[in-house]
């Protein structure tokens, strides 16, 4: 038991003021973060570490104790740590704040599954809390396969056996084989120069979609353009894509694979010269030629021409990056001529050219497999003589039976009332009138259709299935419109496309009523077909009140792999009442389909609500506060709820710590102790910042003032002393300023005697040190005292003096004196 000390004055000249404190805290703790390598986690019920070494840090008050146990999965105990006091000394630093603690090093002996115990105890070793984790050790990183992709366009394999990869209607870039002991909780990629000013300069990063069932992960679905343009640089350089797979316990392998990067289409071809019937000269070795000019007369079709491309655009002279002609269901004859400083000639032969001077694009074109086809090729300024003037073909129109006429390229994209399970009867084809009959003829139907002379369409019969239910698909040919007899042809191109499959929402469904998201699964069937146009569009959930009244539709977030999405939805902005959930998905062909996933559900927007008791007398903004152990903390909600965070700020020394806290069977909060200066004047306010939150995450803060002095706090008035730094004696040979206190007791009672362990706390805005019973403590440091009680009374008698002034001899020190644990 404790009395008041003794007050001791002393002359003038150095100020002091002085606490001496006799604290018993009660503080429950947690163990907070592992921390190993470069990781900080937090401390789950089940834990995954990447180290065999970790530290666990635990949260604590003062004067207390810990004890952590490693066992086996069998139970045999492995190792027991049992830390030392937590002293002030003990201030960490987490992830989330500052705090009183311990860091425990702790050592597994090999990978495995293993339980952690911790118990906190206090000075007369009985357990105040205790808890038991499982912990997973792997320091394994994970087991990844090679790199594959789906990429169409690019160029395959080059020279040097490295793929050419282009962003036109890349489906898909795959790391197989992903296997580990533990979950794989993430994948990403990198794609980085790997040559010239830029090399090894990041282009892109991003997440892959993993699948565990598959044990692959993947950027992109399979479907076309599912692989975004701003993955690729738009260079023609050297890449590498490297893919990044992280266990749960914090392990990372990755796998890679270099590449050609095919970023962009070479340059158009320039017609140099063209063949003519006449009056042409011999050019490249070529006869019959003529210079191409501002007026170029046609009087052969099909024409050679010879074209001029830059020498690193020439695939002879650059085959990983370099263009050449190209054509669809027909042969291209062309010749590499020659080339000189600049330039590479190039002759192909027999093109039909067009009355707009290109030669049956897109059928024939030049390419460098960047995309499909780069380029045209045109003959500038052509006129053409009668004989030689080709067909120019204008459109097509389909006859959807039970539905009408449409134009060319249009299916249930643009016309979502087209009935299901019809036919496309008729294919009309238009073309500009000709003095010669025009067959148009394609490579798979063959003969279609002839346009009389002077005529403008014919009509194919194909009566195909359009539309049907639960397919998807299109028709798309490119025919040739020909003069009748002759070589002389226009390429044709019609698409007709649909889509009679709806969206599908499966059954299953996930809902974390706390954080409000909803996530089910709605399957697309054909998905990434039709040039990628079969997809979802779009997807989510409708809010509908009790009264049938819709509240709010709201998109989701989608994840899609291959036909199945995952829909993740929030909704977090409802109002507070009863609604029914419907989720609903439409397709990029506006097929919608639409389900009931919870039929009643109760919203609760309103945050709970914080009432602070100081001595179970409600708290008042400003008030003195004697003793955390006098505060409580009440939260009220209709929901689970409870207070998340407190934070202690202000004070005589401007502190910042977070407060650990204990929530009693009450139900009510209590504060554990950080290290505090009492208030001793005015300014000097702490400010309590207290977070609580319901099981929907509504939070509320509030904050408190209030001014602190400890229940037992004994205030010493400022005394003055010589500005010397040495003891001072007086006439009989007692030293000048001492710290007294009456008789101390122990907790039974006893006199207190032998050897005590004090804290003595400097202020860190002191002006000076002292020395107490000749240990010095500087400003800001807490140091202990070892002070032996040799007298009857159990008295302390401690002598006290300065160990630093100024210039001017003038300073003061505001200090506290603690004994934790009286013996």
């Amino acid at each position: 038991m404790l009395k008041q000390p003794n007050l001791c004055t002393m002359s003038r000249r150095l100020l002091f003021g002085a606490s001496l404190l006799f604290i018993c805290n009660s503080m429950l703790a947690a163990p907070i973060e592992w921390r190993y390598d470069t990781h900080t986690k937090p401390v789950f019920e089940k834990n995954a570490l990447g180290s065999l070494q970790p530290s666990l840090v635990v949260a604590t008050g003062l004067d207390r104790f810990v004890v952590v146990k490693v066992k086996a999965a069998d139970g045999t105990l492995l190792s027991e740590h049992r830390t030392a006091r937590v002293t002030i000394n003990d201030r960490l630093t987490t992830s989330t704040g500052s705090t009183y603690g311990k860091s425990i090093p702790l050592s597994f002996p090999r990978e495995g599954k293993y339980s952690v115990t911790y118990q906190m105890l206090d000075t007369l070793d009985r357990v105040i809390e205790s808890a038991e984790y499982n912990v997973i050790t792997d320091i394994t990183a994970p087991s990844v396969g090679r790199v594959t992709a789906s990429i169409p366009y690019g160029r395959g394999i080059a020279n040097d056996g490295l793929p050419i990869w282009s962003p036109i209607e890349a489906r898909e870039i795959r790391v197989s084989s992903i296997s580990d002991s533990n979950p794989i909780i993430d994948t990403y990629y990198e794609i980085r120069y790997r040559e010239g000013a830029k090399n090894g300069d990041l282009i892109s990063t991003g997440k892959l979609i993993y699948n565990a069932g598959e044990q692959t992960a993947m950027l992109g679905t399979g479907s076309m353009y599912s692989i975004d343009y701003s993955n690729f640089p738009s260079e023609k350089i050297g890449a590498r894509f490297t893919a990044f797979v992280k266990d749960e316990a914090g392990n990372i392998a990755s796998t890679h694979i270099d590449y050609h990067n095919n970023g962009h289409c070479v340059s158009r071809p320039q017609a140099y010269a063209y063949g003519v019937q006449s009056g042409g000269s011999v050019l490249l070795g070529q006869p019959n030629m003529r210079l191409v000019t501002n007026n170029n007369l046609v009087d052969k079709n099909p024409v050679d021409i010879i074209f001029r491309v830059p020498n690193d655009e020439s695939k002879k002279l650059n085959p990983t990056y370099g263009g050449y002609p190209e054509g669809h269901g027909v042969a291209v004859n062309y010749q590499w001529l020659t080339h000189d400083n600049e330039f590479s000639y190039l002759l192909v032969k027999q093109l039909p050219v067009g009355t707009d001077g290109h030669a049956m694009w897109p059928i024939i074109g030049h390419t460098d497999q960047f995309t499909w086809r780069c380029h045209p090729y045109t003959l500038p300024n052509a006129t053409f003589t009668s004989s030689a003037i080709a067909p120019v073909f204008l459109r097509y129109e389909a006859l959807i039976d039970n539905y009408g006429w449409v134009p060319n390229s249009t299916g249930v994209i643009n016309t979502p009332d087209i009935p299901r399970d019809t036919k496309l009867s008729q294919l009309k084809m238009f073309a500009e009138p000709r003095s010669y009959a025009q067959d148009l003829i394609d490579a798979n139907l063959g003969y279609m259709c002839t346009v009389p002379i002077g005529g403008t369409s014919c009509i194919y019969r194909p009566n195909w299935p359009f539309n049907s239910t639960g397919t998807s698909g299109h028709y798309h040919q490119r025919p040739m419109l020909t003069k009748s007899g002759t070589e002389l042809r226009t390429a044709t191109s019609y698409i007709f496309e649909y889509d009679g499959s709806s969206p599908i929402i499966h059954d299953a469904f996930e809902w974390l009523d706390s954080k409000r998201i909803l996530s089910f699964t709605v399957t697309e069937l054909f998905s990434g077909a039709t040039w990628g146009r079969v997809k979802l569009a779009r997807a989510g959930v409708r809010v509908w009140s009790t009264e049938n009244q819709l509240v709010a539709e709201i998109d989701g977030i989608s994840e899609t792999d291959g036909d199945i999405s995952k829909v993740n939805t929030s909704l977090s902005g409802i109002a507070s009442g009863d609604y029914r959930i419907e989720a609903f998905a439409v397709d990029n062909s506006h097929n919608t389909t639409s389900k009931t996933l919870l039929d009643q559900v109760t919203f609760d927007n309103d945050p709970p609500e914080i009432e602070l008791l100081v001595n179970q007398i409600d708290f008042i903004q400003g008030q003195l506060v004697k003793g955390l152990e006098s505060l409580m903390i009440r939260v009220i909600d209709q929901n689970d709820a409870s207070v998340e965070s407190m934070t202690l700020t202000g004070g005589p020394a401007s502190d910042s710590v977070e407060l650990a806290f204990v929530t009693q069977q009450n139900g009510l909060t209590s504060v554990e102790y950080p290290r505090l200066f009492p208030s001793l004047e005015a300014g000097q306010e702490y400010l309590m910042t207290i977070v609580a939150a319901d099981k929907y995450q509504n939070s509320i803060t509030k904050m408190y003032r209030f001014n602190y002095e400890p229940n037992n706090l004994i205030r010493l008035e400022s005394i003055a002393y010589l500005p010397v730094a040495q003891e001072l004696f007086d006439s009989g040979d007692v030293p000048f300023a001492r710290v007294l206190s009456n008789s101390l007791r122990t907790d039974d009672g006893s006199i207190a005697s032998g050897v005590q362990s004090l804290l003595v706390s400097v202020r860190s805005d002191s002006q000076t040190g002292i020395a107490i019973n000749e240990v010095q403590v500087l400003p800001g440091e807490t140091k202990s005292v070892q002070y032996t009680i040799t007298n009857l009374e159990g008295m302390l008698e401690l002598p006290i003096r300065p160990i630093t002034v100024d210039s001017n001899g003038d300073g003061s020190a505001t200090f506290l004196v603690e004994i934790p644990y009286i013996k």
